[in-house]
């Protein structure tokens, strides 16, 4: 103390306010420490309360999760049936397919069975048509079997179903028509290519004479018409024998020139008629010698005074050419009561229209039409006449058919 009192109390005085001044920034210092802690007190409040916050997020965030899980093993027990139901669909959807895979397979052999069905009863029809063709002697009656024998080819009963929806079915069957019937009629044919309308029925079946009655009766028949094909196509007009051949002469010249083909890996009824052309033009030149003569037979009644019997109708063997002359008016007059609207309209359809169709495609194809001498030796001793006299529809009918006839007779 005795030190301290020897000081300068000039010193003393310096230190002292350093002193004093380092206490205050003590304190200031202590002040601000003091206030740190409340602020970090606060913070840590705060924090735990955002701690509390946040444990109770998590909380429910965990609720949510089982919530979720709870929510997910419902679905999944929910989805059980659904997966079952969709399995069986997939189940039923295979059934389905392979039933329809069996349901197509067995209309495919349905199909199938329909049409060899039908080729074989067709064939058997004209087997038995041609048969019966033969051993007939009723001309009428020939008449008959041979539209049969016509009407049961398979073209003529084409039906767009079935078999029948392949790919150019319509020319296949018309291609086998075509073959089938130019090697049948072959069978029957004069020799060297005659024309023969006027031999009848023999009681020899298979003579010549028979035979060639044959020939004619199926020439002048292959216009014939199955009633199914007018049923069928009423926009065009039906397809026959007769049209085939005479479509195939027409296109000789265009395929020799090549602008018509025929495919060589398939048959084509084009192929068939100019393959046997010879053969076509004797159809076509005996359709033209008996259609006049049938026209005589249908309004002639030589039927009903011929003592030796009906040349058309009642099939006595033995009967010539001598009876068509002798037992037929050498005047046909188509004002008597006889020749009605109905009578009239069977000799046009029946023998008129179909001669001049005839008539007119050989024209046409640059083959001469020629009657035999026979033939032409009635032609001009039979001549018939009409007046103007009858009902409207009479008088209309009575000029179609002078009309025609005289288009089939001249030249």
């Amino acid at each position: 103390m005795l030190w301290l009192s020897n000081i300068n109390k000039d010193l003393i005085r310096p230190l002292s306010i350093l002193l004093t001044v380092s206490f205050l920034s003590s304190c200031g210092e202590f002040k601000k420490v003091d206030d740190m802690r409340e602020s970090t007190n606060a913070m840590k409040a705060t924090t735990e309360k955002m701690h509390d916050k946040l444990s109770e997020t998590n909380t429910s965030i965990k609720n949510t999760e089982k919530t979720i899980t709870g929510l997910e093993g419902t679905i999944k027990t929910g989805l059980a049936p659904v997966e079952g139901m969709a399995a069986n669909i997939e189940n039923l959807s295979e059934n389905l397919s392979t039933a329809g895979k069996d349901l197509n397979a067995t209309k495919e052999a349905l199909d199938e069975g329909i049409d060899v069905a039908r080729q074989g009863g067709g064939s058997s029809e004209r087997r038995n048509a041609l048969t019966r063709l033969l051993t007939l002697s009723n001309l009428e009656a020939r008449f008959t079997e041979a539209g049969k024998y016509f009407m049961s080819f398979e073209f003529q009963l084409y039906s767009k179903k079935g078999q029948d929806l392949k790919s150019e079915r319509m020319l296949e069957l018309k291609s086998n028509a075509m073959m089938e019937f130019l090697a049948d009629i072959t069978e029957f044919a004069p020799k060297s290519f005659e024309v023969n309308p006027t031999v009848v029925p023999d009681e020899n079946i298979n003579s010549e004479q028979n035979r060639t009655s044959a020939f004619n009766i199926l020439a002048v028949s292959m216009h014939r018409v199955n009633r199914k094909q007018q049923l069928e196509e009423k926009s065009t007009a039906p397809a026959t024998l007769f049209n085939m051949m005479v479509e195939g002469l027409s296109l000789k010249r265009d395929i020799n020139a090549g602008r018509v083909l025929m495919e060589k890996n398939r048959e084509h009824y084009y192929r068939a008629v100019l393959a046997n052309e010879a053969r076509v033009v004797q159809i076509l030149q005996t359709r033209h010698n008996m259609f006049l003569l049938m026209t005589y037979a249908l309004l002639s009644d030589f039927n009903e005074r011929s003592n030796a019997g009906n040349y058309f109708l009642d099939g006595h063997y033995g009967r010539t050419f001598l009876n068509l002359v002798t037992f037929t008016d050498e005047l046909i007059d188509l004002d008597q009561p006889e020749y009605n609207l109905g009578r009239l309209q069977q000799v046009e359809k029946e023998a008129l229209w179909p001669a001049v169709e005839n008539k007119r495609w050989m024209l046409k194809l640059g083959i001469k039409p020629s009657f035999t001498m026979k033939v032409n030796l009635l032609r001009k001793v039979r001549q018939l006449r009409a007046t103007k006299s009858g009902s409207p529809e009479l008088v209309a009918q009575k000029k179609k058919i002078m009309d025609l006839y005289f288009e089939l007779i001249k030249g």
